[in-house]
């Protein structure tokens, strides 16, 4: 089900589809951005500190291995 949008031009209300039966604006962009989620998908903050942890163990190692 599409979302009803005010046009930004004309203020005509509850409109469905892409184009404003009013003054004929194109709504397609102002459609997509209103059914964006809300909150993004983002990565977890474990999986962040894991992979942080991992990364300085193997600078540690390295560092040990590469002594001159």
């Amino acid at each position: 089900m599409k979302t009803k949008l005010t046009c930004p031009v004309c203020d005509r209300q509850e409109i469905v589809d892409d184009i404003c039966p009013n003054c004929e604006t194109n709504l397609h962009l102002m459609r997509i951005l209103v059914e964006l989620p809300s909150q993004p998908r983002g990565v977890p903050v474990v999986f962040v500190v894991l992979i942080a942890i991992a990364c300085l163990i193997l600078g540690i190692l390295c560092s040990r291995v590469f002594v001159y």
